[in-house]
């Protein structure tokens, strides 16, 4: 079975920057949803005969494409990291506990397996101790047969979790491609970030050592992303409140603004993070 040219396209536009949205395709190749829907049909009756699991068109325009697909179909030129890099136990751990924390869709345990490259037993082994990771951060992590994982728990602790595993995973050899290719994290969001801290920088009149300017952008762009997907702070400990009137208060409420975020509880949590990054 083969392609036609316009469904070999398409493939290579998706794997060759996963972060691609459906609206995109049609706008860079001329065609309809209802074009492209047909396409991908195809490409999964290619990809499934050739051994390989179908890509998904998400609720939000996204697409979720293996890494399997990538590494194969991917072009030279536009290749990241081989992932050639076995994680240890405690990096699994880390990758995990990012991903229930933050995935916006169903994960099977299939998505899990072929990201990380170990068996259902190792996996469920590793969930086990994910949940010990979670529950000492006061959250529980339930499995629901019609949601999926689960975690439950209050949003600021969900955060501080997500902050200390993101920090982790930064460490990780290839785990910014990582990123780029599960999160969708594009190049020109990171960018526009770091222009946001330079400028931040220059109102406080700081300079942030190459560590934080590596981490802030993803901190920033992981907090944004949960509050775009509808996970806002309902309570805050009395004690983050003393940030309130700070001049890295009034900095960070105008970023927030900037980013259509008017909920005092955030821009508290926001200067929270600015401090701790200085």
């Amino acid at each position: 079975m083969y392609l036609d040219q316009r469904g070999v396209k398409i493939l290579k536009m998706i794997v060759n920057d996963p972060s691609v949205s459906g609206k995109e395709l049609e706008q860079t190749l001329g065609l309809s949803r209802k074009q492209i829907s047909y396409s991908l049909g195809k490409i999964n009756d290619y990809l499934k005969k050739n051994g390989f699991e179908e890509i998904k068109w998400l609720k939000t325009g996204r697409f979720l494409v293996s890494l399997a697909v990538i590494r194969e179909y991917q072009s030279e030129d536009s290749k990241t990291a081989e992932y050639t890099y076995v994680l240890s136990d405690e990096e699994r751990y880390s990758w995990l506990t990012l991903r229930l924390l933050c995935h916006t869709e169903e994960l099977s345990t299939y998505h899990f397996t072929d990201e990380l490259k170990i068996s259902k037993n190792t996996l469920m082994s590793d969930l086990k101790r994910v949940q010990e990771i979670m529950k000492s951060y006061g959250l529980e992590l339930n499995y629901d047969r019609k949601r999926g994982y689960v975690v439950y728990g209050e949003e600021y602790d969900k955060r501080g979790l997500i902050i200390q595993a993101l920090r982790e995973n930064l460490n990780i050899p290839g785990g910014e491609e990582r990123f780029a290719v599960v999160y969708h994290i594009k190049q020109t969001e990171l960018e526009q970030l770091k222009s946001d801290i330079k400028e931040i920088e220059e109102k406080l009149s700081v300079c942030y050592a190459d560590e934080r300017m590596k981490e802030f952008p993803y901190i920033l762009a992981f907090l944004l992303r949960q509050i775009r997907n509808g996970c806002l702070l309902q309570n805050l400990p009395e004690s983050c409140r003393h940030v309130i009137g700070t001049k890295e208060y009034m900095v960070m409420s105008s970023f927030c603004m900037k980013h259509g975020i008017d909920s005092e509880k955030e821009k508290i949590f926001f200067t929270m993070q600015l401090q701790i990054s200085k």
